[in-house]
């Protein structure tokens, strides 16, 4: 794997492309991730919210964990968000979780850049495997498929009993998977 990453790390170097943005690393996301997230949440059918409280909360809070942020940002606007997690827990072979990918709806050059900033983390870090939650038929998963990820673990999305079943998720199966958001930050996983 070592080998493979380094052939591919290679290849991505010489195909970097300049873009209206820049990627940076923060600590701690400002008020600019709710007008983000104002623009954002009205595309999906079903996503957890993603204000600056919960964000902040989730992921940057050193007790709930050690995450990696980075935002994608122009003039002052964010563009779309990456959070990185690192599992050391066999330190022979520690794992790399792109825990959340979002960002503003019909930007997938953001998702793309993102995703191959972590990538570029995580080989960094020496991590050759690298998992992440993408919906089967997704434009995510596409975009995954094309950066050589391979599909090897299906999570069911959500099984609830008839009973607990509500409003807010009937009639989601009819819905463009392009239109739900459900990543490893949605549940305790990692």
């Amino acid at each position: 794997m070592k080998i493979i990453n380094r052939f591919k790390r290679a290849k991505r170097a010489s195909n970097k492309i300049h873009h209206d943005f820049k990627i940076a690393e923060i600590n701690i996301f400002d008020d600019r991730i709710d007008k983000f997230w104002s623009q954002v949440s009205t595309k999906y059918k079903f996503i957890v919210q993603r204000d600056r409280d919960y964000l902040n909360w989730r992921y940057c809070d050193p007790r709930g964990g050690n995450y990696i942020v980075k935002v994608a940002e122009a003039e002052s606007r964010i563009l779309g968000f990456i959070i990185l997690r690192i599992n050391r827990y066999d330190v022979k072979y520690p794992v790399g979780y792109i825990v959340d990918l979002l960002a503003l709806p019909d930007r997938l050059d953001v998702i793309s850049e993102l995703a191959i900033s972590a990538v570029d983390y995580f080989d960094n870090e020496n991590i050759n495997k690298i998992q992440v939650n993408a919906l089967k038929n997704s434009s995510t998963e596409s975009m995954f498929q094309r950066m050589g990820f391979i599909n090897d673990t299906m999570i069911p999305f959500i099984n609830y009993p008839p009973e607990f079943r509500n409003d807010a998720l009937d009639g989601l199966n009819k819905n463009d998977v392009n239109n739900i958001h459900f990543v490893y930050g949605d549940y305790d996983y990692i």
